[in-house]
């Protein structure tokens, strides 16, 4: 069967991307950052639903997925991310700071760390973001500028991860 890692699997998009894809017969890992909720989603189908905390921020947590995860995976659904709402001027700084580091750098960073996997097994990488990044709204303009960032970083792990001579496909 085929394994995939979900971040962010707790709830919305992510509990549903892991209930839908077990269903399916896949074997899947959901990173969740408390453990109660990984052990509420292997109850909903034992032995096609494993879990692993793992908070994209904490670099120790995305270093320990080379032992956590299995020897083949096969796709990583990289689904955690949070929204600070507000103008650009509202939002401080650290706010700023730290939606970027969640929903930029650590779906990068988790990129990274199962790339290996991904390639041996000609894998998938899939990258989640919120439509309010495409809109004209100004709640909501310091999502708009990690989403933009976000979809580049689907384009960079395409772009890293495909073998040299290979064309890319179209977006």
């Amino acid at each position: 069967m085929p394994s995939v890692l979900v971040t962010g699997a707790a709830r919305g998009i992510g509990r549903a991307t892991v209930l839908r894809l077990a269903a399916a017969g896949w074997d899947v890992v959901a990173g969740v950052r408390r453990a109660q909720h990984g052990d509420e989603l292997a109850q909903e189908k034992p032995g096609r639903i494993s879990s692993l905390i793992l908070d994209l921020t904490d670099e120790q947590q995305v270093a320990s997925l080379e032992q956590a995860l299995p020897a083949r995976l096969d796709a990583v659904v990289n689904n955690a991310g949070i929204a600070v709402a507000g103008p650009l001027e509202a939002v401080s700084p650290a706010e700023l700071r730290h939606q970027l580091e969640v929903n930029v750098v650590g779906q990068a960073a988790v990129t990274q760390a199962v790339l290996p996997r991904l390639r041996e097994s000609r894998g998938r990488i899939v990258f989640i973001s919120s439509v309010s990044g495409r809109g004209r709204h100004a709640d909501v303009r310091a999502l708009q500028r990690v989403e933009v960032r976000t979809r580049g970083n689907g384009r960079l792990a395409a772009d890293g991860a495909r073998p040299v001579g290979h064309p890319r496909r179209a977006d």
